[in-house]
């Protein structure tokens, strides 16, 4: 009981109460802060399907990366993804050998469907080469003349 009156008669004098007043906006602030931030901190899941954009078959094996990191995946089987991206406004980046490479910003879209487009290679920009070794035996032969 002592210490209940002591409280309320030091909460009397005006500085003690702005230094509580002061202490509890603090801890106000605190748990906003560790609220709003653990909201933009939170991973983001996408997911979708990606098709060939000419005959709308699913693509497996598509490559799909958060740009400019190394959080990536592939397509199932399926053609199906899902990724766990760091921020709602990161830009996926789909590539797949033969195809356009894509870039589709996330803009808090939580399933992203793509249909992607053969690339087209002209003779000037493909070059095939081939490394061929080979080994020639020579067969001993004897050969007998006659005189």
């Amino acid at each position: 009981m002592k210490y209940k009156n002591a409280l309320k008669s030091s909460l009397k004098s005006p500085a003690c109460r702005n230094v509580v007043l002061f202490f509890i906006a603090i801890c106000f602030l605190q748990v906003h802060s560790a609220k709003a931030q653990s909201n933009t901190d939170k991973e983001f899941k996408v997911t979708g399907t990606v098709r060939d954009g000419n005959s709308k078959k699913v693509l497996p094996g598509v490559n799909v990366t958060v740009k400019g990191t190394t959080t990536g995946t592939s397509t199932n089987t399926k053609g199906k993804y899902s990724l766990l991206v760091p921020s709602k406004h990161d830009t996926l980046v789909f590539s797949f050998l033969g195809y356009q490479t894509k870039q589709i910003p996330i803009e808090g879209e939580n399933k992203i469907n793509l249909k992607i487009s053969p690339r087209v290679i002209t003779g000037q920009e493909m070059v095939v080469t081939a490394l061929g070794l080979t080994q020639k035996k020579e067969k001993n032969r004897v050969f007998n003349a006659r005189d």
